[in-house]
């Protein structure tokens, strides 16, 4: 699909110092996205594509803020909608398509009659997204957000020792892991998920870059990756 692209990209300053390959992954994000600037991971396509390997880790942490990732486990170009269509109005036949996706993604902020917003309203806000959100107290907020560091760290150094790589508990891989354990999964799940690829991938040319964050807790694998666990050692249990 055609859509406009940012000439003046290459003037900002984080973009500007990112590696070729990581240019390269923006860029296919971008052109990639739907209509309002969601992306459906699937890095394995994507590396195909782009020609190498790609630590979308560091690419979440180095493009200044401009991906955001969904509760859903999608990726968001949070500017995207403003720097194609500029302010998304009902009374505007071709932005009403817009406006529906936005909806199907819970990304849609009301700010006045007949006209909306995304992100700028919000900037300041813990949470990007509206769907059952409630303003929490200070406390309350970092008490979570302590939480989510400690389950981070004891994570990574688990997927570090059991699959022998070096990750750092990045903002990034907070992101990810704060998302699982709001919809109910625990440091223990994450574990048994580290296990099972760890063991199966590990000692595969293949498959052991895939040992990081961003494929083993993407939300579209995770539970697969879990059920995997459960099966096998079920299986192992039951002397099979």
């Amino acid at each position: 699909m055609k859509r406009f692209t940012d000439t003046e990209i290459w003037n900002k300053p984080w973009y500007r110092k990112l590696p070729p390959e990581m240019k390269c992954a923006w860029d296919y994000v971008v052109d990639h996205c739907d209509n309002v600037g969601v992306w459906i991971p699937d890095f394995e396509i994507a590396e195909v594509f782009i020609g190498t390997k790609i630590d979308w880790d560091q690419v979440l942490e180095r493009c200044n803020g401009n991906i955001k990732v969904m509760e859903c486990g999608k990726w968001w170009v949070v500017d995207f909608c403003d720097f194609q269509y500029g302010e998304l109005k009902e009374t505007c036949p071709p932005h009403r398509s817009y406006l529906s996706l936005l909806k199907k993604h819970s990304l849609l902020i009301p700010y006045s009659k007949g006209s909306y917003t995304l992100q700028e309203k919000e900037k300041e806000k813990d949470s990007l997204f509206l769907k059952n959100s409630k303003q929490e107290d200070p406390e309350s907020k970092t008490r979570a957000r302590d939480k989510i560091a400690e389950a981070t760290g004891e994570v990574i150094a688990y997927l570090n020792k059991e699959a022998g790589t070096a990750f750092r508990d990045g903002a990034g891989h907070r992101t990810k892991i704060g998302a699982l354990l709001k919809k109910g999964y625990t440091v223990l799940d994450m574990k048994k998920v580290i296990k099972i690829k760890a063991t199966k991938w590990k000692d595969d040319p293949k498959m052991q870059d895939f040992l990081r964050p961003s494929t083993l807790f993407a939300p579209v694998h995770f539970d697969d990756y879990l059920g995997e666990y459960e099966t096998e050692y079920a299986r192992a249990s039951d002397g099979n």
